[in-house]
């Protein structure tokens, strides 16, 4: 395929996805949490390596990290890490470049610019740790979620919104007489 505004616009589409995918998923994570009184005692980690494996990334987060899996550790994974594929920080920066290549590009950079923002700003060590740090996190991926919203309706409003036609004189009916 040839790397025209076609091909942006599909790189766009396909990070946008991908990072609410894996915010999605995360918030579904802290909603377990949430419902845990134990904070999920011993078993974090497991539920840790299930988000990482719902994801596909169980492999890949043992080659960076090791082979100790952590809530922390998880988050600054999926969310931040630029080597990875499907973290939301690597869907941003490819976003920001498929952009790039297009006209008309400053709104929609700004949004994605807020999103990484607040990726930046999060304190990722206290979310998700245990069940108390899980309602933090449930608020913090309902951020995320609406950072991406907004960088998705900037993004239609800059490039698929049609502008209305100035108002044109109604056409004259044509009433046909039988013969």
């Amino acid at each position: 395929m040839s790397h025209d505004d076609t091909y942006a616009f599909l790189v766009i589409g396909r990070d946008l996805e991908r990072g609410g995918h894996d915010d999605r998923v995360l918030d579904v994570q802290a909603g377990i949490l949430i419902g845990r009184h134990d904070g999920a005692g011993p078993y974090t980690d497991l539920m840790w390596m299930g988000v990482l494996r719902s994801l596909s990334a169980l492999q890949m987060f043992r080659r960076i990290a090791g082979p100790m899996v952590s809530g922390p550790a998880t988050l600054n994974f999926l969310l931040r890490d630029l080597q990875f594929p499907r973290s939301v920080e690597r869907c941003l920066v490819e976003i920001s470049r498929a952009l790039l290549e297009l006209v008309r590009h400053d709104d929609p950079m700004a949004g994605c610019a807020e999103v990484q923002q607040l990726l930046e700003r999060a304190d990722l060590g206290s979310l998700g740790a245990d069940g108390t740090s899980a309602v933090a996190l449930h608020d913090y991926a309902d951020r995320l979620q609406q950072g991406l919203g907004k960088l998705h309706e900037l993004l239609v409003t800059t490039y698929f919104q049609m502008e209305p036609s100035p108002a044109a004189p109604a056409p004259t009916p044509t009433v046909l007489l039988p013969v």
